[in-house]
């Protein structure tokens, strides 16, 4: 996947994004803060080549892509989670 500067990221650099996302969406599911500026800033680090900013769009694509292409808050999909079991794949209410 190409950035806005144009680099491709490596698979190292996606499983490490995709990893700070998915640790930052388990704390938010079970109710923990988090600071999503320190684990940015931490991946900065793990991540020399690529910006905040760049590490933030990589965040919203994985966001968009684990929602099937739809762009959901972390408050709605944390609510989702709750009551996901009850809605089919449409999100209409199912009258089982």
């Amino acid at each position: 996947m190409a950035s806005a500067g144009g680099t491709n990221w490596s698979r190292e650099e996606v499983e490490a994004t995709v990893s700070d996302y998915l640790r930052m969406l388990h704390l938010e599911l079970v109710g923990q803060p988090y600071n999503k500026r320190a684990h940015n800033r931490a991946l900065q680090r793990q991540l020399p080549n690529r910006s905040a900013g760049a590490i933030e769009l990589k965040h919203a694509n994985i966001s968009s892509a684990l929602m099937g292409g739809l762009a959901m808050s972390r408050a709605r999909f944390a609510a989702s989670a709750r009551v996901g079991h009850l809605l089919p794949i449409d999100g209409t209410a199912r009258r089982d």
